[in-house]
């Protein structure tokens, strides 16, 4: 199995933007546009906004796979900034 991202923009302190696929040898399970924003916060925080659009080809993976994996990521990232604070 292969995951592969590019990363198509960047621009500091506002966005990151990528595009990832999963693939076997044979076949391509999901293609996915991400895009990460930031945005002053709540007393002085920064507010990330994520949105990703995917296709989930053949059955291969489920949105809700992809949406808890990510909901773990972040809750990861939270966790370490909160320590990190």
């Amino acid at each position: 199995m292969t995951f592969e991202t590019l990363y198509r923009d960047i621009v500091p302190d506002q966005r990151i933007v990528y595009t990832s696929t999963l693939s076997t040898e044979t076949d391509l399970w999901t293609v996915s546009l991400t895009t990460v924003e930031f945005a002053p916060g709540k007393e002085g925080g920064t507010r990330l906004v994520l949105t990703e659009q995917g296709a989930y080809l053949d059955g291969h993976e489920q949105p809700a796979w992809r949406e808890q994996g990510t909901s773990d990521q972040l809750e990861a990232l939270a966790a370490q900034l909160k320590a990190d604070s």
